[in-house]
């Protein structure tokens, strides 16, 4: 329990300024077709 709570305090301690949790930076982010996988990952680890 102790690793998956260091590991989403990581996650959402990175995120961006306007909230963005992701890989890609601001001028990309709609541009890659591999942006919601990506999102969807991340979340669905986040869900687990």
């Amino acid at each position: 329990m102790r690793e998956a709570d260091e590991y989403v305090s990581h996650i959402l301690s990175s995120h961006d300024s306007d909230g963005y949790l992701g890989i890609f930076a601001t001028d990309s982010r709609f541009v890659h077709p591999g942006k919601l996988w990506t999102q969807t990952c991340l979340l669905r680890g986040l869900l687990d």
